[in-house]
């Protein structure tokens, strides 16, 4: 199967496709500068989608990162790039739709700093599809099940501090 992945202009069809895969509306505060949106499409019909944003220099502390400390997210994550959603439609999965997605997104970050976070236990396998993909895991909150990934082009992991992680 062969699927188009393609930056979309976020019309109606494409927010309500977006809506159904996701369970919840999107919000238009979700597409704000700094990010970047692609979708997926078989046979015209949309059956996965990513999104990643440009993190900011400042930011709430998750329990993964209060577990990696204000150091080093200054250091490897502040503006760099955060995949914050790769969704594929249930029917569409492993057949590399997402990693095609999740690479159309993260273009904008090439050689820079791209990563991401799983909020808590990963039921889905996502942490694993991640490990599978090259990611490595710098920060896990034991409580949360919380983790940080750091993509494999990353400084951090090309040059080698992120080879240990934290644990809190």
């Amino acid at each position: 199967m062969h699927a188009d992945v393609s930056i979309p202009y976020l019309d109606a069809d494409v927010r309500a496709a977006v809506d159904g895969l996701r369970g919840c509306a999107v919000s238009l505060d979700d597409f704000r500068g700094g990010s970047w949106f692609a979708t997926a499409s078989v046979c015209g019909e949309v059956v996965g989608f990513a999104r990643a944003v440009r993190s900011t220099a400042t930011r709430g502390f998750t329990p993964a990162l209060r577990a990696l400390g204000p150091d080093r997210y200054d250091e490897w994550l502040a503006c760099g790039l955060e995949l914050v959603e790769v969704v594929v439609g249930t029917g569409s999965r492993l057949l590399g739709i997402g990693t095609s997605l999740h690479r159309a997104v993260l273009t904008p970050a090439r050689g820079r700093r791209a990563w991401t976070q799983l909020d808590g236990p990963d039921p889905a396998g996502t942490g694993e599809w991640l490990r599978h993909g090259g990611w490595t895991p710098v920060s896990h909150d034991r409580w949360t099940g919380a983790t940080v990934f750091l993509d494999p082009r990353h400084p951090a992991v090309r040059d080698g501090p992120a080879s240990s992680s934290v644990v809190a």
